[in-house]
């Protein structure tokens, strides 16, 4: 299991006026890596929420094993983390 942040864009609403912000804010999310099926889970306020259940990858084509952990991770950042400018 490994744990990690990663930037993201975030919306809120204000109850008050309902004008919506935007931000970019650390997330917290926790991987896991069993089997050979990578699995990364996000939180948001108090609920964990499943994101992805990839038990391999793309390499060529063809469907590949993960090397470990951190490969899994690397691939996740890389398709969804979001920086502010």
């Amino acid at each position: 299991m490994s744990n990690f942040e990663m930037s993201m864009r975030v919306f809120s609403t204000d109850e008050d006026t309902g004008e919506v912000t935007e931000s970019y804010e650390m997330v917290p999310h926790r991987a896991t890596f069993e089997d050979g099926v990578l699995e990364i889970f996000r939180t948001i306020g108090d609920t964990e929420h499943k994101m992805v259940h990839q038990p391999y990858k793309w390499v060529d084509g063809a469907k590949a094993d993960w090397n470990d952990i951190d490969e899994g991770i690397a691939w996740y950042k890389a398709g969804t983390e979001e920086v502010g400018e």
